[in-house]
This record gives structure tokens, C-alpha cells and sequence, in this order.
């Protein structure tokens, strides 16, 4: 959901795989950033003292510290959904006022709701049910007509071939007919960019830039950068330039 602000997410479990749950199905919402994760609610506390974020996502039974206390012991404590296998503590846990109470093994139905419930609090908005974007996608491929998976996160950019489009990974290459256009509408704006008229790329596997061409991880070779896009592509490494 482009043009909002990022909201910064602290994940609490000492459960690592509860939070390797969490986070796998949290990158799919692009407005949700999850700044750090602990195991260890101390941890978690001494941390939060000392830094703010918006939401945090908690467990409550945990050994030295439950949920619900970590959230006392905060100042100003930010919005929380508690994350739990015991239904027991949902009566206390009100005193926190959390967002939501979810019940493990975390149905993912449950967990849109209650972000999007979270971000209508923190951002003062109405909102439709925050859309999610998967973190991956299928096409036919022109060679085999077969449905081919396409990870993300692994596409270093899109090329226009005349009537197909290349998608050129980190391992390997998948040829579709799919006009550029609706590649572009599909993966959106948040990490990827033009940089010619027939090239899509993945910012966030810029490596280098440099004599008007870009460097991508995995290439040898440069991407043409074209002045309609030069401006565009300036402002993005300026504003991370040290």
C-alpha cells in the first residue's frame, strides 16, 4: 500500500521459530518494517527503552519476562498484538489494550486482519483490508509453456525482447510473453525501477554505478542508464549516499 509511511515492528518470542513464522509472512506487507527481533524479552525491554518503533508483536509465557509485563515496564509503550498458544492470559492482557490476541498456530487470515486493524490505529486511517503482495509469482514460459515459479527477492532485472519479456534471475533466465508495461504494474514501484525503456531492475541489487551504467549483483556487464530515467535513478542513491 504505496504512499504511506513504514511502520517499524519489533518481533518478541523466544520461540526463534515463531519469529522466522512471523517474519516470513510479514515481508509480504510492503508499509510493515520489522527493525529487530529478540528471543530474549530483558533483551527486548532494555532495548525498547531506549528506541521507538510502532507495533510489536509478542508472545506472552516466556521465561524471564511475560508479554504482558514487557509492555508494563515500557513509558510510552507502542501498540502490540500479542502472539499465543494460552488462551488464559486474554483476560489480563487487556489491561495493555492490545490491537489483537491471536491464538498459535497463527491462521494467516488472522494476522492480515489484525495488521490491518494496526495500521488503521497507528496511522489514523480507514482502511480496506491491507492487500499483501506474495513474495513470488508464476509465468508461462515461451520455450516450455510451462507455469514457472519466479521468486522476487531473485530477480535482478526485466529486459523487453520485442513481443517477450526476459526475466533474468540471480541463477538462471525465464522467457514470457508479458509486455514490460504489466511486468512493471505487477512487481510495483517499491524496489524496482526503469532504467532504459526496455529495462526493469531491482534496486536492491544495485552493486555499482558508474560511466552512465549499472552495476547489478550477478552481472559482468553494465545496464545502460537512459536520461529519461537518469533523474529518477540520482535521487534514489543520493538520498542513500554516505
Amino acid at each position: 500500500m504505496t504512499g504511506l509511511r513504514k511502520i517499524r515492528v519489533v518481533l518478541v518470542d523466544d520461540a526463534p521459530q515463531a519469529i522466522n513464522m512471523l517474519l516470513f509472512y510479514l515481508k509480504r506487507f510492503e508499509n510493515l518494517e520489522v527493525v529487530e527481533t529478540f528471543t530474549s524479552a530483558l533483551a527486548a525491554l532494555e532495548w525498547l527503552l531506549e528506541h521507538q518503533v510502532d507495533l510489536i508483536f509478542a508472545d506472552i509465557d516466556m521465561p524471564e519476562l511475560t508479554g504482558i509485563d514487557l509492555m508494563k515496564g515500557l513509558i510510552n509503550p507502542p501498540r502490540v498484538i500479542y502472539c499465543t498458544s494460552h488462551r488464559e492470559f486474554a483476560v489480563e492482557s487487556f489491561e495493555t489494550h492490545p490491537i489483537d490476541y491471536l491464538m498459535k498456530p497463527i491462521a494467516y487470515d488472522r494476522l492480515q486482519q489484525a495488521v490491518t486493524w494496526a495500521m488503521e490505529s497507528i496511522l489514523g486511517l480507514k482502511l480496506e483490508q491491507v492487500q499483501v503482495k506474495e513474495p513470488y509469482l508464476f509465468v508461462k514460459e515461451v520455450e516450455s509453456m510451462a507455469a514457472v515459479r519466479i521468486d522476487i527477492d531473485d530477480i535482478v532485472y526485466v529486459q523487453a525482447e520485442k513481443n517477450i519479456c526476459l526475466f533474468k534471475l540471480l541463477n538462471r533466465e525465464v522467457r514470457t510473453r508479458k509486455t514490460l508495461k504489466e511486468i512493471r504494474e505487477r512487481l510495483g514501484d517499491e524496489n524496482f525501477m526503469m532504467a532504459e525503456r526496455s529495462f526493469l531492475i531491482n534496486k536492491q541489487l544495485i552493486v555499482r554505478i558508474q560511466d552512465s551504467k549499472i552495476i547489478l549483483r550477478g552481472l559482468q556487464h553494465g545496464i545502460p542508464i537512459g536520461p529519461d530515467y537518469a533523474p529518477a535513478i540520482r535521487e534514489f542513491v543520493d538520498a542513500r549516499l554516505w
